[in-house]
């Protein structure tokens, strides 16, 4: 029965979501597979290291990353900033992200 309990609660955390609205792009970089960047204004949880991440891998992590790159070159900034965290103090990963017209 505790093996069983054990389990039920592994499975079944789950991340917390977050949305921001017009942030300005601060820091953009890239380290290994990862891509990561920081806004001008502070995130709505506390992020670990300050930075969002995301995974340059996979075409959703390609295309966000043309999309950051743009605004921050160009000054726009993000109209739309999705990001999860699993738990309090963990790294934060993108799940969507948006350039003002």
């Amino acid at each position: 029965m505790r093996k069983f309990l054990l389990l039920t609660v592994l499975l079944s955390t789950h991340a917390y979501s977050y949305t921001q609205n017009n942030a300005l792009v601060g820091v953009l970089g890239v380290q290994g597979s990862s891509i990561y960047f920081k806004i001008n204004s502070p995130f709505l949880t506390d992020c670990r290291w300050g930075n969002i991440y995301f995974s340059n891998n996979t075409f959703f992590g390609k295309a966000a990353y043309a999309n950051i790159l743009a605004a921050k070159s160009s000054g726009k900034k993000l109209s739309r900033l999705d990001y999860e965290q699993v738990s309090s103090g963990e790294a934060c990963t993108l799940t969507l992200v948006e350039v003002e017209q």
